[in-house]
């Protein structure tokens, strides 16, 4: 008997007619309420000895994507409607039945009729197929026209050009008498362009982790003040902030010195400055204009579908115009290699920090 298990001799201490306990966890039932409380609560349900209140709210929040699939298909597709390129592309990715909603025609042929309008775009040419229905003449589908047709992507991230070269910074001096001092300069250039064929520009040493945010917040302004001059031109007002202002006070030696300072360091910050253009896109050909202070900078882009990415301009031409007569146009020379000349576009949604220039 000593040399038996401890479950043999429990079990050999039971009554041949007994049952082994359970407790009612093992049973996966609920525990009783104690004798004399009718009106207590009831007490939550208990999965492997624990309360399940956590996991069963954890499990409502992942039903809530899946509600979608009830939805109707013509309905997505109307919510699909206010969604842009980029996302429309991140959503293919989600799983196959969001892949499979996303070739629909009517999405496509939104997306499109939004994209290629004037005066940025020729507008496309439909005809009626065999099913009759409308479709691009010379594409046959809307989905190959987003994909093939040359364009730019717009109010979603920045095209980026970076240039390295190398400068000499001068003769040797007596800190470098055995060897020429060179240095290496790295400049950036920024585009972002507007549906209706504005576009902002930078040309900066700064990189793009310092001017994605100075972009949206420009981009934030011109629509903050687009809605506010549609809204007066609705109501029928004038905006008084041109309004003639009284006589203000003759300023003290110590504003004035203030106001120097505050010029001089804003002259030091024209490094970030954004300017306004317009631009066009003509057989795959994108045309950027932009009217400095003394001169005019021109580009001419060409537009690479990449298999709809769309995420690629290659520079061929790079023109400036001084405003004063007699002046010459300088075109600038360009790099042989054509990845030198390329613009890449960043997003401002996205894995940046993965793969900034």
């Amino acid at each position: 008997r000593d040399a038996m298990p401890a479950r043999s001799r429990a079990g050999s201490a039971r009554s041949p007619g007994a049952k082994p306990a359970t407790s009612a966890a093992a049973r996966g039932s609920r525990p009783r309420a104690p004798s004399g409380a009718k009106d207590a609560a009831p007490l939550a349900p208990v999965v492997g000895g624990l309360a399940a209140t956590g996991e069963v709210e954890e499990e409502e929040e992942a039903t809530l994507g899946l509600r979608l699939q009830v939805l109707p298909k013509e309905l997505l597709e109307d919510v699909l409607f206010f969604l842009d390129e980029d996302s429309l592309d991140r959503a293919k990715m989600a799983n196959t039945k969001w892949r499979d909603l996303l070739r629909s025609e009517r999405v496509w042929r939104a997306v499109c009729v939004r994209t290629f309008c004037a005066p940025v775009y020729t507008p496309i040419r439909c005809a009626v197929n065999t099913a009759g229905a409308s479709v691009p003449r010379r594409f046959g589908s809307w989905l190959t026209a987003r994909t093939l047709r040359p364009h730019v992507r717009t109010d979603t991230g920045l095209y980026v050009m970076r240039h390295i070269y190398i400068k000499n910074t001068g003769p040797p001096s007596m800190w470098t008498e055995e060897h020429t001092p060179f240095c290496e300069v790295r400049h950036f250039r920024y585009f972002l362009f507007l549906p209706n064929g504005e576009l902002f520009y930078a040309s900066t040493p700064l990189g793009l982790p310092q001017m994605r945010p100075k972009f949206i917040r420009r981009l934030r302004e011109e629509y903050h003040e687009r809605g506010k001059i549609s809204l007066l031109a609705e109501t029928g007002e004038s905006d008084h902030s041109g309004a003639a202002q009284p006589d203000a006070q003759p300023l003290s030696l110590r504003q004035r010195a203030r106001l120097q300072n505050q010029r001089k360091k804003l002259d030091t910050l024209k490094a970030d400055t954004i300017y306004k253009g317009c631009y066009t896109i003509k057989a795959g050909l994108l045309t950027a204009v932009l009217n400095m202070v003394n001169y005019s900078v021109t580009f001419t882009l060409e537009c690479e579908p990449g298999s709809g990415r769309h995420s690629s301009l290659y520079t061929i031409r790079h023109q400036s115009l001084y405003h004063k007569e007699g002046e010459d146009i300088i075109d600038y020379k360009l790099s042989s290699f054509r990845r030198d000349r390329v613009f890449e576009y960043y997003p401002f949604i996205g894995p940046h920090d993965l793969h900034e220039p």
